[in-house]
């Protein structure tokens, strides 16, 4: 019997199958928990403009695409690093002469996949936020939203964000470095907008060093040019006090 997939058996896997032809299929048996949660594959979130210089003549939202928090999909987000699984059921690994010196992808086992998937599973291992705050949230950009991004013109330890309201609350997504912050910003939630009750920790002065490596920029931190280094809990109030 002829198998459209024989002469891709070398680079594809079952896993990288299952997601590439059915994402609710790969979703139920890999992340069940997520697929009961939105039925199937979690849905991207809607960005929405609504304000005064964004709003149509028919006085309806203006919906301008989606974007995907990365505690929605935790699954999603890797940093290519050596050793490193990606959710295609593929781990990173180091050069050598048989791939050019590149890096590539070789295929991991069902069982070592398996366990990855529960450690970035929130309802298997804790990690992470309770995809559950995402269900009816929008990105909703408004005139508040406008002025908060004049506020952050003026800030040298942000990075612009998504402002994802939530039922409950605001979520802030992460952002990596730029020129102005070259420690990047962690998400955090914010039930009824206060204080987090939770910060990712991918980011900042504590998770990042201070010195070249990695695949980003690298960090000079001079603190008798740039002033005396701050805390995390200072760095990440920073970041979201602004967007409160």
């Amino acid at each position: 019997m002829y198998n459209p997939f024989e002469r891709y058996k070398v680079n594809m896997n079952p896993i990288a199958i299952l997601l590439k032809m059915d994402k609710d299929g790969w979703c139920e048996k890999y992340f069940p928990e997520y697929a009961e949660l939105f039925d199937g594959y979690p849905p991207a979130i809607k960005v929405i403009y609504y304000d005064p210089g964004h709003k149509p003549k028919d006085g309806r939202p203006m919906i301008t695409g989606n974007t995907r928090p990365m505690e929605l999909n935790p699954w999603e987000y890797w940093n290519g690093a050596a050793g490193e699984i990606t959710f295609q059921g593929t781990r990173w690994a180091e050069p050598d002469d048989t791939h050019n010196g590149l890096p590539y992808q070789a295929n991991v086992d069902e069982d070592e996949y398996l366990a990855w998937c529960h450690e970035r599973n929130y309802f298997r291992s804790g990690n992470g936020l309770d995809p559950n705050v995402f269900i009816g949230a929008f990105d909703i950009r408004t005139s508040a939203y406008q002025a908060r991004k004049e506020r952050f013109k003026a800030e040298d330890l942000l990075t612009e964000p998504n402002y994802i309201t939530c039922r409950g609350g605001v979520y802030l997504p992460a952002r990596g470095p730029t020129r102005k912050n070259p420690w990047g910003v962690n998400s955090s939630y914010h039930p009824g907008g206060g204080a987090p009750t939770y910060i990712s920790h991918t980011w900042g002065p504590d998770n990042r060093p201070d010195s070249e490596g990695g695949n980003h920029p690298i960090v000079w931190y001079d603190e008798a040019r740039d002033g005396a280094k701050p805390t995390q809990a200072e760095y990440d109030m920073a970041r979201y006090s602004v967007w409160l």
